[in-house]
């Protein structure tokens, strides 16, 4: 037997071990693969509106110090080369079915470390750059831009398509690329660990699980779980256009340190999380605001469901639904509780795509707004986008948010300040005034619920 077939002989015995122990498999032609369910959601929105920036992915960070500017070029190229997420471009078959092409290891083109000028106006330069529309099929859909403002004074700016990324992935990529950056500096590179999986195993495997009928008992719970769900409707500062533009701004708020630690006190004795708290404190927010007592809101699973994907860079997330029955006039205890007891239902039954279920509870289409949802939230910790260079300071650049996928999506972290909220929220229906009251009225019920987790809904201020 030649080396080439004992290799397909041994690959092909590892797949299914790999399938016996219930874990994603490496596919059998490493040069292309299937999209993924998210992919294939945001492929169909790339047809429907082609070009738009709205399911790009930015992040900016200053750079103060002498920075090694090769270093951080073969830093990139080391990084690229152990994701092939970050050199995958899109095909589309005879019969138009998009796939993935994953380009080889230094051959994936695109452009590189584009090194450049800082102009009179750098932000601008860079909003120009991270609207600047992707090539599906003849570029990787990641780029990379130092902008000189000073011989020791940088802006590293990385965009990314949701495609080929999402926001665990941001932290990874600043992490491995700061590790590799500091090795070559070194002399010597760090040994990183060989991926088990990479984006295309995944999506290969969901595709295989699908035609299998694996995920109809999952399909059923959530059909189930949210026939008859109202979408909140917030009071908006303007009515609703009949199609979206995406048009976003966003805003940053901080609530005291006092403010966290009273949510963790409350999720230690209630037997829940931060997370559960302040899902609860903001559906009591918004059934006083809506006068609804059934709220859904959306929520990403980050898709890492086992420990081989966590070290992998790609688009793994999937959207949820997280339904909430406030009737009855609960303390805000059994809230909480109510919540944290949805939370693990969702993540029990979570590896089904949204626009799956929104085609099985067969939902009217209205293209002015999301079908099961307009409001998402999410958690994170701060930590995992620190970003440290060699000799420098590095300092976060905010951009100005001019997209917006849903009404509002609130980013969530834990820092050593506080409880810190990023807002992106859709221009055409808000003034940042009202989000800013929303975000006021969310502290007040934290507080008030860390001095006494008793409260009805009711009662809360």
């Amino acid at each position: 037997m030649d080396q080439t077939a004992l290799r397909q002989e041994i690959a092909e015995l590892e797949r299914r071990l790999a399938l016996a122990r219930g874990q994603v498999p490496r596919r059998r032609d490493p040069s292309r693969a299937g999209l993924s369910f998210m992919q294939s959601q945001l492929w169909f929105l790339e047809q429907l509106a082609p070009g738009r920036p709205t399911y790009h992915i930015t992040v900016a960070r200053r750079v103060r110090g002498p920075l090694d500017v090769p270093a951080l070029r073969e830093a990139l190229s080391v990084v690229v080369t152990r994701h092939e997420a970050l050199r995958t471009t899109f095909g589309v078959t005879d019969d138009g079915i998009p796939f993935q092409v994953i380009r080889a290891a230094g051959a994936a083109g695109g452009e590189g470390l584009v090194v450049e000028q800082a102009g009179v106006d750098f932000r601008a330069q860079l909003r120009e750059a991270a609207a600047r529309p992707f090539d599906f099929a003849n570029e990787p859909l990641f780029r990379v831009r130092l902008l000189r403002l000073a011989p020791e004074d940088h802006v590293l700016w990385l965009t990314m398509h949701h495609m080929c990324a999402d926001g665990w992935s941001v932290g990874l990529l600043l992490r491995e690329l700061a590790e590799v950056y500091a090795g070559v500096l070194r002399g010597a590179l760090p040994e990183l660990p060989e991926l088990a999986v990479q984006p295309g195993d995944l999506a290969d495997w969901q595709i295989m699980r699908q035609r299998e009928g694996a995920l109809e008992e999952d399909l059923a719970y959530w059909e189930q779980r949210l026939r008859g769900a109202v979408p909140v409707d917030l009071p908006a500062d303007r009515p609703r256009p009949s199609l979206p533009s995406y048009r976003g701004d966003g805003l940053a708020y901080l609530m005291p340190l006092e403010v966290l630690e009273g949510a963790r006190d409350v999720a230690r004795r209630g037997g829940t999380t931060l997370f559960a708290v302040v899902v609860a404190a903001l559906k009591a927010v918004l059934a006083r605001w809506t006068g609804l007592d059934d709220i859904v809101i959306g929520t990403a699973d980050s898709g890492r469901f086992r420990p081989e994907l966590e070290p992998m860079v790609g688009c793994l997330i999937n959207m949820m639904a997280l339904r909430t029955d406030l009737s009855g006039d609960p303390s805000f205890a059994e809230l909480a509780s109510r919540v944290s007891a949805g939370l693990a239902e969702a993540m029990n039954h979570r590896g089904v795509p949204l626009d799956m279920i929104v085609e099985r509870l067969n939902l009217p289409r209205d293209p002015s707004r999301n079908p099961l949802f307009q409001i998402a939230i999410d958690i994170q910790q701060a930590a995992a986008f620190e970003w440290e260079l060699p000799g420098c300071v590095i300092e976060p650049v905010e951009g100005e948010s001019t997209t917006s996928r849903f009404d509002m999506a609130i980013n969530t972290y834990e820092t050593p300040a506080g409880l810190a909220f990023r807002v992106e929220f859709a221009a055409d229906l808000f003034d940042r005034s009202r989000v800013e009251r929303l975000l006021g009225h969310l502290e007040r019920v934290l507080r008030a619920v860390a001095a006494d987790a008793g409260v009805r809904v009711s009662g809360l201020p």
